[in-house]
């Protein structure tokens, strides 16, 4: 129902302070909230929403305006009516249909049917019809009416995940089928015929993607435009019906759709007048919001202008500085505006401001590579001749993936030992760079931060981490052990929960540690990630992703004015010995003898055991940070040479899944 009857008939207080919020599913990882008021409802009621939802909630809040299917669904579902309709008349397989929907026009891997057995057909029905009845005045509003091919699954009870069938089903053996559309009969996933599309699998910018698919000139050019220019001009013709501007809608179906190229966006990569004339010729009204944009300078939706980005504003008829979310800190703009100090390949040191360095990762998945690593050592030593402070950081998908895995394998092929054995030594001496700095230095992990990624949180006096944020020691994954220093640290944490004077006994610590990297696991929050103890209890979390570095930029000056980097840790960390190993390996051999584990895990799970209870010797007593570290370098060095664990490094750059040898 729209919002102003439900709020008909109420009293004048009531009004004021009525609005609708619009989450997306599952509201803990999809990052829009949508706000929309009425006529009546007080500004300051929609400010203080908007504020709430983008601090205590971590969302991305879009005002949208009390029109039916607010913005996102109103584009999305729109797009979505478009493929069905494309996919009928050009006879597309289920398979097609995702293989051109997803990141070739700069949306999801998940496409379009796929979403859709994500989201539910029922539930995806439902909005259809929603939008249909209400949606008064819009040109297109007989399109949102139900496929004839969604109604069929669904009187079949086909509800995609949900029911356990939909567009795609898993056989028993766990194959993935594909919904023949004529026949509603299941059979085995192709791939797609379509080669233009392996073409574009190596360019990481959309935009790009989008240009190189449709001058192709081939088959999949023409369905890319068939699926996308009708979305394109209707999303334009929404304006400003449904938001008042291009910036809300394409923040809708970013942080709703997770398009990475939303509709403005895909405009302006296309070219505004391009785009505009191609729907001209095709016999397409242009949009008057268009026709705008083309009447002023410059001729897009986006622009930049003296390092900040600028936006089409409908009303003033030209460009205006685009807003900036408060509490956020934007590395492109902040290179933009002459912040890069230094840039090697897949790393960045850039100036945050305030007399704080950031180094920003942007390799692929963020690995750390020699690079990386330089510029770290780089960063350590200019920020503490020219800065305050250094924060780690990106603002890409995720912190890091950890190692580069495809340069060590190189290697341990070559039987490059020495260069292997100096790479450990170099990411090593990194970490207690770090540790050892001679100002704050504060890590800003988020998504993945795993391996030697998790490792230089670990190293960092401290971490200001997102809430989504999935960080472990995986390298036992890949018939590995950190080392880089996870293992000391971890074990240096755990050891300092008990008082040395009281006598407790340490092995339930040690049996926590161990099974903590042993198991490889990964935390499913940074909450979790802190009850590991992965992030101390001083570490911070912040709910709003969008505003990690600010806060982090902000933790490392409060460190700063302080007084500079807290104190080191304590030299020497207790280690059990014999006595720890003794216990550790009968749990080794009882979880393999029980069939958990592989033999191979085995000899994996026992080097790690070895090193936590610090090497060969008869009793408990300390060691050194550095005495553990050269364990780790050892065992790491003698496990990348077995056969086992390079098979299980190439499956998993294959893969991407682990191999259990």
């Amino acid at each position: 129902l729209r919002l102003t009857r439900l709020a008909a008939g109420r009293s004048d207080d009531f009004r004021r302070h009525f609005l609708g919020t619009h989450f997306f599913n599952p509201p803990r990882y999809m990052h829009l909230l949508e706000i929309a008021g009425t006529a009546e409802t007080d500004p300051a009621v929609l400010d203080g929403m908007e504020a709430f939802g983008a601090s205590a909630l971590g969302k991305g809040v879009v005002r949208a305006k009390d029109t039916p299917g607010f913005i996102a669904n109103r584009v999305g579902v729109h797009a979505t009516l478009v493929t069905f309709q494309v996919m009928e008349e050009e006879a597309l397989s289920v398979e097609e249909v995702d293989a051109l929907t997803g990141p070739p026009l700069g949306r999801p891997r998940t496409a379009a049917l796929r979403t859709l057995d994500l989201v539910g057909l029922d539930t995806f029905a439902r909005v259809v019809e929603a939008i249909g009845e209400q949606a008064e005045g819009d040109e297109e509003r007989s399109r949102f009416r139900v496929p004839a091919l969604v109604e069929a699954l669904l009187k079949a009870g086909r509800l995609g995940e949900k029911s356990g069938a939909g567009f795609y089903r898993s056989a028993p053996d766990g194959t993935r089928l594909a919904l023949d559309a004529k026949t509603l009969e299941y059979r085995p996933a192709e791939r797609a015929p379509f080669p233009a599309l392996e073409g574009l699998r190596g360019l990481e910018d959309p935009g790009e993607r989008l240009r190189r698919l449709l001058a192709g000139g081939d088959r999949a050019a023409t369905l890319a435009w068939c699926l996308l220019g009708g979305t394109l001009r209707y999303a334009a013709a929404r304006v400003p019906e449904i938001a008042d501007g291009p910036l809300a809608v394409d923040q809708a179906m970013r942080w709703g759709f997770g398009w990475d190229l939303p509709p403005f966006a895909a405009w302006d990569a296309l070219g505004v007048e391009a785009v505009a004339r191609r729907l001209s010729a095709e016999g397409a009204a242009v949009p008057p919001l268009v026709q705008a944009v083309l009447a002023a300078e410059p001729r897009a939706f986006y622009a930049e202008a003296e390092g900040a980005r600028t936006v089409f504003d409908l009303k003033a008829r030209g460009h205006r500085a685009a807003p900036e979310e408060p509490g956020t800190l934007s590395l492109a703009r902040r290179k933009a505006g002459g912040g890069l100090v230094e840039r090697r390949g897949g790393a960045s040191l850039v100036d945050l401001g305030d007399g704080v360095l950031g180094l920003e990762f942007h390799s692929k998945m963020n690995a750390l590579g020699g690079d990386a690593l330089a510029l770290l050592a780089r960063g350590l030593s200019r920020a503490g001749a020219d800065f305050a402070a250094l924060v780690i950081g990106n603002q890409g998908p995720h912190f890091s993936a950890g190692a580069d895995l495809s340069l060590l394998l190189f290697a341990a092929e070559e039987g490059d030992w020495d260069e292997i054995d100096g790479m450990v030594r170099t990411f090593q001496r990194a970490v207690r760079s770090v540790q050892e700095a001679a100002v704050p230095v504060v890590a800003a992990p988020f998504g993945r931060t795993l391996g030697g990624g998790a490792e230089v949180v670990l190293a960092a006096h401290r971490a200001v981490a997102a809430a989504e944020t999935y960080m472990g020691l995986v390298e036992t994954g890949v018939g590995l052990i950190p080392a880089g220093g996870g293992c000391a640290e971890m074990l240096r944490r755990h050891m300092t929960l008990l008082p040395r004077e009281i006598g407790l006994d340490p092995q339930p610590l040690l049996k926590r540690v161990f099974e903590t990297i042993a198991f490889a696991r990964v935390s499913s929050s940074a909450e979790e990630a802190r009850r590991l103890l992965l992030l101390r209890p001083e570490d911070e979390i912040v709910m709003n992703g969008d505003r990690l570095l600010a806060e982090a930029k902000a933790a490392a000056l409060r460190l700063a004015r302080a007084g500079g980097p807290p104190l080191p840790p304590a030299g020497s960390i207790p280690v059990l010995g014999e006595p720890g190993f003794a216990a550790l390996a009968l749990g080794i051999h009882l979880a393999h003898r029980g069939g958990h584990i592989t033999a191979y895990e085995r000899e994996v799970a026992t080097a790690l055991a070895r090193v936590l209870t610090g090497g060969e010797r008869p009793h408990p007593g300390t060691a050194t940070v550095e005495q553990i570290m050269d364990l780790e370098r050892e065992a790491f060095l003698r496990l990348l040479g077995r056969r086992e664990t390079q098979e299980r490094i190439r499956h998993t750059l294959k893969t991407g899944k682990p191999l259990r040898n």
